[in-house]
Formats: structure tokens, sequence, C-alpha cells
């Protein structure tokens, strides 16, 4: 999905990470992304103008998510494979829908959303990382993005929380 092969063959990249915007850019993420060489959307989406936004900070990767309408957002799958870096990278919005094997397929990272709740989680070798949601605060979560580096030695991942 991602137009640019120089961001498939960088030796190092700073990826900004949302999910779960529900049809709002907070001002915030401009400024949190200001930095970063590629953004990845894990989806819900909801709305015109969220995907322009962040495409005007840098080049976009982005799913649908169960709550994206392809009336509002057409041509978004709801799975991607990536390559950033020379790391493969999953992209789906609800974790529990994956069904690929991750290190069977090469997958260096698995982000998703839905869930509201942002974690980073490593199981053997691969980076699990939800980033929380950015959008209007539901549940008792705070908006939150995060930020991924990957290095050739490694990828490391820091979720920010920012106010309303």
């Amino acid at each position: 999905m991602l137009p640019d092969d120089r961001l498939a063959q960088a030796g190092s990249l700073t990826v900004g990470v949302i999910s779960d915007t529900h049809g709002q850019l907070h001002p915030a993420v401009a400024g949190l992304f200001r930095n970063c060489d590629v953004i990845i959307h894990a989806g819900d989406i909801c709305g015109h103008g969220v995907l322009e936004g962040l495409r005007a900070i840098a080049p976009l990767c982005a799913v649908a998510g169960n709550c994206d309408s392809p009336f509002i957002n057409p041509g978004l799958q709801k799975f991607e494979l990536v390559t950033l870096a020379r790391r493969l990278i999953a992209v789906i919005h609800d974790v529990h829908a994956l069904d690929i094997d991750p290190v069977a397929t090469g997958v260096s990272a698995i982000i998703h959303g839905h869930s509201h709740q942002a974690g980073i989680l490593r199981k053997g070798s691969v980076l699990y990382l939800n980033p929380g949601s950015a959008g209007p605060r539901r549940f008792r979560f705070r908006r939150s993005v995060a930020i991924l580096k990957i290095s050739p030695s490694e990828m490391t991942a820091e979720l920010i929380e920012f106010d309303e």
C-alpha cells in the first residue's frame, strides 16, 4: 500500500502508529508524528479527512476496521503486509482475526488496534503493538499513539499518551 520503495529498503525508520480515530484527527497528532518517516493507521478511521490529514504529515499505510465503511474510505483492506526498513510488518485492526503464522511468514511486528487499550508485547521474535485510541475518548483509556523505531539491529516501540 506504500508507493515508495525507499521505505522498504531504508536502513532505519521512525514510524508513527495510530488507531481508532473514529472520525477525529486530534490536532496533537501532527506534532507527535512530525519526525516520522511513515505512518500506519490500524483501522476504525470512520470519517472523511483523517487519512488526508495523516498523509499531509508522512506517507501512510492504513487498514479498515470493523467500524469503517467502504463508502467513506474506499479501497482499504482489512489486512496489509508492508515492508519497512527491510522488516515485514503485518497491519490488522483486530489481532484476533489474524490468520497467518507470523513467525512462518517472517513477520517482525504486528500492528493492531480495536481494543482501545495501548500495549506493547513481545512473543518470541514478534513485536505486537497496539497504539490505543487516538479518537474521542471511550472506555477508561487515555488517548494515545505509538512511535516505532526500526534500525538494522532492533525494533523498539514507545507509547505516547496525550491530553484532550
